[in-house]
């Protein structure tokens, strides 16, 4: 059945973080790296939930607490200095991505990746698993400058594509994503990321499809 469904698209558009990429965690302890290379200790409004609160909300909330002398473009210039070593030294794809991807092609979709990583560490953290090859291009929301929680970014990937939104797919782990690929009017596939726990039952809403692992879609 889950199978059958993939008639309804001719294009995937392929999250990277938590969806492609096991990375999650590691974008989440980078909260914890970046104070620790400076002595310093998470605030304590922060610190029970500092592996689900975004990067951007714990950074600027360390702008505020401490005296860094660093502008929140920098502090998030660290953060990808610190996630490239990561990505070449740690994280490791998803089970069974490479075969679902290779199922995909083979049944003749087009694939590409939407990401809000910029494309300087997308594209070697995909090519040192050898899925960059698989897809036609890498749009990054860090680059391009057009949010993933709005429908902008996949009506662009779309028109890429050269297709209309409703034959395309998203597969995404995060819950706001999910929500601007539905309201562009796209599929919406979900995939399990412990992070995005606190949004289960929001996420299996919003779904058309939903897995736990890409092995359930692999014939």
């Amino acid at each position: 059945m889950i199978n059958a469904f993939e008639d309804r698209f001719d294009a995937v558009i392929f999250d990277m973080d938590g969806t492609l990429l096991d990375s999650m965690p590691y974008w989440r302890r980078i909260n914890y790296d970046f104070l620790a290379q400076r002595g310093l200790e998470p605030p304590q409004e922060i610190r029970a939930d500092l592996m689900s609160v975004s990067n951007r909300v714990a950074a600027k909330l360390y702008i505020e607490k401490f005296d860094l002398g660093l502008t929140l473009e920098q502090v998030m210039g660290e953060y990808q200095r610190l996630m490239a070593v990561y990505y070449q030294r740690d994280i490791q794809p998803k089970p069974h991505v490479a075969r679902y991807l290779d199922q995909l092609r083979a049944r003749g979709k087009r694939l590409c990746v939407g990401t809000a990583s910029p494309c300087r560490l997308a594209c070697p953290a995909l090519a040192r698993h050898h899925l960059l090859d698989k897809f036609e291009f890498v749009m990054s929301a860090f680059d391009e400058g057009i949010p993933k929680e709005g429908p902008a970014f996949y009506l662009e990937a779309a028109r890429r594509l050269g297709l209309p939104p409703n034959r395309c797919a998203m597969f995404e782990d995060a819950l706001y994503a999910m929500e601007g690929a539905k309201a562009a009017g796209l599929w919406v596939m979900g995939i399990e990321e412990k992070i995005q726990a606190p949004f289960a039952q929001k996420i299996r809403a919003i779904c058309d499809v939903y897995i736990q692992d890409f092995a359930q879609l692999c014939v």
